[in-house]
């Protein structure tokens, strides 16, 4: 399979990191990016729209570089808002593109939530990601509902999803 862009989007706690990190392995070469790394660098970020737009640019840059050199990228974060996708894909013109939304219930978002170390829980923030998500007008991409699935399961899935072309969304 040649080289390609992979994005794995959904809420907090719908396994968009476990699944993205799962995906690089199974590629020869391969460069995953969590977007949320990308913010972190700016220590006073606040979380705005400039800033998540901007995150979106400098992704799109790192991609284009280790793409260029041969990498599968996969990237991976909420894109709760078209114009943050919208940002990324703009600036990754010209190469094959996959989309995942992973939407696993609410239950599933609680529970894994709760699994997570105390200092990264997001309590009633995964209420409200799951309820933007939900209203989210995204609709481009191949949409899964992974609740009930282990991350090796998802993550199988996803690769037989892009071996059949599908989630291409260019």
């Amino acid at each position: 399979m040649k080289n390609l862009i992979v994005i794995i989007r959904g809420a907090a706690a719908s396994g968009k990191t476990t699944i993205a990190k799962k995906l690089s392995k199974r590629f020869a070469k391969s460069f995953h990016i969590d977007i949320d790394t990308i913010r972190h660098f700016d220590p006073k970020a606040k979380l705005t729209p400039e800033e998540f737009t901007l995150a979106s640019k400098a992704t799109a840059a790192l991609s284009n570089a280790y793409f260029s050199k041969g990498y599968t990228v996969i990237i991976d974060s909420t894109f709760i808002k078209a114009e943050y996708l919208d940002a990324l894909l703009k600036n990754l013109k010209g190469k094959p593109l996959f989309l995942f939304t992973l939407k696993p219930d609410l239950k599933e978002l609680l529970g894994r939530d709760g699994s997570r170390a105390k200092f990264r829980r997001l309590g009633d923030r995964i209420k409200m990601l799951h309820s933007a998500m939900e209203r989210s007008d995204e609709s481009r991409g191949f949409f899964l509902n992974n609740s009930g699935q282990s991350s090796k399961e998802t993550t199988g899935l996803v690769l037989d999803k892009i071996r059949d072309g599908i989630g291409r969304i260019r």
